[in-house]
């Protein structure tokens, strides 16, 4: 007996990574840093992180022209709010993330949510390789992960293996998309990422 099979492929929205033009990326560095020394208003009460420094961003430049391309290429790809009406957040949040301190699993209120990485101050290895975490069955220290339900009803979930070659890589993914960052262990440099939203408003 022979059988024949197809796959039918659910609809479901997932990730997509991009990187950020080296000058546009070195202008959001520099911006970020202005607003930094202008002491711009904090963003604790607003978040879930367990980290003391963490700061409004307001998005300039051509950072926007990324986030809005990266956006058009994510609803496109994935049949997401295609064809909606759209507004790029103009507050996003820096975080300034020392080690031992860590992002608890959150979600975001908006329709889609971004992140993208300024600094990574450690080498993965490095902290994979520590003693409270080498000899682990799973190694998770300093990692992004992604925690969601699979079609079988049961929980998944998704490492981000973040590492300085991440510095100037940007992602999208659906607000709801609950995720959550492990603590670094190995450097007393910032971990610093800038985050935010953006708003689908009906037509």
């Amino acid at each position: 007996m022979n059988l024949e099979f197809s796959e039918i492929k659910l609809y479901n929205p997932g990730v997509l990574k991009t990187r950020i033009p080296a000058s546009i990326f070195a202008d959001l560095t520099r911006d970020l840093q202005k607003q930094i020394d202008n002491k711009p208003k904090k963003y604790n009460t607003f978040l879930v992180g367990q980290i003391e420094t963490e700061f409004q961003y307001v998005i300039n430049g051509q950072f926007r022209d990324c986030i809005e391309q990266t956006y058009l290429e994510y609803s496109r790809k994935f049949n997401f709010y295609e064809n909606q009406n759209y507004i790029i957040d103009n507050d996003a949040w820096a975080n300034f993330q020392k080690k031992h301190e860590y992002n608890p699993i959150h979600f975001h209120h908006k329709a889609i949510s971004w992140v993208t990485w300024i600094t990574i101050p450690y080498d993965l290895e490095e902290e994979l390789n520590m003693p409270n975490v080498k000899e682990a069955h799973v190694k998770y220290a300093s990692k992004f992960e992604f925690i969601y339900n699979s079609f079988d009803g049961g929980i998944s979930t998704t490492q981000l293996d973040i590492d300085k070659t991440w510095e100037g890589s940007l992602i999208m993914f659906p607000n709801y998309l609950k995720h959550q960052v492990y603590p670094f262990q190995t450097s007393n440099e910032h971990r610093v990422s800038i985050s935010g939203n953006i708003d689908i408003r009906n037509q």
